[in-house]
């Protein structure tokens, strides 16, 4: 082909592609035009969808119907009710009451909406159908509530709605009783001599019943008069007769909590016969006050009146004595063995933590040798047990403890290898330290300064 032909040629093409490269901007902005608008469609059609949602919701929140999580428990939907007195209302519709479920909810609506007590259960036994014997241990149960409550009122109330609606009359004793009570629990001591004055003008020999002294003790207790209720226990006895023993249980606990533990064990003059309940309540305040003198007082009373001890006086003396290295806690311990009473694994540690403070080594030894027969000893005991030898400068003991540690196949911790290492130097037991020495691997500095003085 001529020159020329190829060179015609050559600008032929040359032409043709600088047209292609001219048109090729054109069609990318069409392409982009297109991706833009779909992209605004999409945009245009998420507000859209998102305003409906809202919309709907504010209609659907407006007409009061609140909104429920999915997750949300069918059983939640229950309401629960309110007060006392609508779940009294609820729980009153399951079926019959029995005479406990009675006490128990007669209790907690007086205590919390005493205005409605009268008609909620009266009104409740007018609306069922119940033999009158029943209607009357209902009726009975509603005064005791209320007498205990200190609520002389509401006794009255319930005497007279039985009456008027139910046709149920109480006994005078009973009523009499209640009446008493009432007003000892509110702490009108007046109203109660005045009581108690027209009892004994009803009766040829002028006494009161023990019944009506003990309910005005159980009252006075309640008020916080432990020096009326006293009284009241002097008047027992002087009368003849026997003090229940929860009265002189409830009586001890009470001067307990108004602080006069000591006062009130002192106006009786051990003239009453103390019971099992009290010397644990006695005992328990001696070991709170540290108050040797009143726990052998007290202990030496029981003994005297041939009261026997129970497991919680054995461990109130215990945690007292043990305060002391005088051979009283010891004792103490073996009596408790004696008496077929187990003390628990707690109580041990607790006392040979404590033999640490006193340096009474002997109960501490008592007390892991009681723990080794029972197959009880446990680490903790033994690390207790070691700490109590090492306060008292015992370390070959505490090395000892060491050994038995390993045949039980226990491996202490590194904290106990590092006393142990201590130990062990104090007590010239190089073997031992250097023993240790190879399981420490990398212990601090404190013990390989014990392990170059060994």
């Amino acid at each position: 082909m001529p020159a020329f032909m190829h060179a015609a040629a050559f600008e032929a093409a040359t032409v043709d592609n600088s047209q292609g490269l001219k048109q090729a901007p054109d069609t990318v902005v069409e392409e982009a035009g297109i991706a833009f608008t779909s992209v605004g469609v999409e945009i245009a059609c998420f507000c859209v969808a998102f305003a409906m949602i809202r919309f709907f919701s504010k209609a659907h929140s407006s007409k009061g119907a609140p909104l429920r999580h999915a997750n949300k428990k069918l059983c939640d939907a229950t309401p629960e009710p309110a007060t006392t007195l609508q779940a009294w209302r609820s729980h009153k519709r399951t079926g019959p009451i029995s005479g406990q479920e009675l006490q128990h909810w007669a209790g907690r609506v007086i205590a919390t909406e005493p205005e409605s007590f009268v008609e909620e259960f009266i009104g409740h036994f007018a609306e069922t159908s119940l033999p009158d014997d029943v209607l009357l241990d209902g009726v009975s149960t509603l005064m005791d509530v209320a007498a205990q409550a200190g609520q002389p009122q509401i006794v009255e109330a319930v005497t007279e709605a039985a009456k008027e609606r139910l046709s149920v009359v109480v006994d005078k004793g009973r009523v009499h009783r209640s009446r008493l009570r009432a007003h000892a629990a509110c702490g009108s001591e007046r109203r109660v001599e005045e009581l108690l004055r027209q009892e004994r003008e009803q009766v040829a020999d002028g006494t009161v019943t023990v019944r009506s002294l003990a309910v005005v003790v159980k009252g006075y207790l309640k008020a916080g008069k432990t020096q009326a209720a006293i009284s009241q226990l002097q008047e027992m006895v002087r009368l003849g007769h026997d003090i229940p023993p929860r009265a002189m249980s409830e009586l001890f606990a009470a001067a307990a909590k108004a602080g006069i533990v000591k006062e009130t064990y002192a106006s009786l003059g051990g003239q009453l016969q103390v019971p099992e309940d009290a010397v644990v309540a006695l005992l328990d305040f001696a070991f709170q006050s540290e108050d040797f003198a009143f726990a052998r007082d007290v202990e030496q009373l029981a003994k005297d009146q041939g009261t026997a001890l129970k497991q919680e006086a054995f461990e109130a003396m215990l945690k007292l004595y043990v305060k002391v290295d005088d051979g009283k806690a010891i004792e103490i311990f073996q009596r408790m063995l004696s008496a077929e009473f187990v003390p628990c694994e707690g109580l041990c540690r607790y006392l040979m933590a404590r033999c640490a403070d006193s340096q009474n080594v002997r109960l501490a030894e008592s007390v892991a040798e009681h723990l080794r027969g029972r197959q009880e000893m446990s680490l903790a005991c033994y690390k207790t047990l070691m700490k109590v030898y090492a306060l008292n400068g015992r370390y070959g003991k505490a090395c000892e403890l060491y050994d038995e540690i390993k045949q039980h196949g226990w491996e202490p911790d590194a904290v106990m290898y590092g006393s142990v290492v201590k130990f062990a130097a104090k007590a010239g037991r190089t073997d031992l330290a250097h023993e240790l020495a190879e399981k420490l691997q990398g212990g601090c500095i404190r013990n390989y300064m014990w392990l170059i003085r060994s």
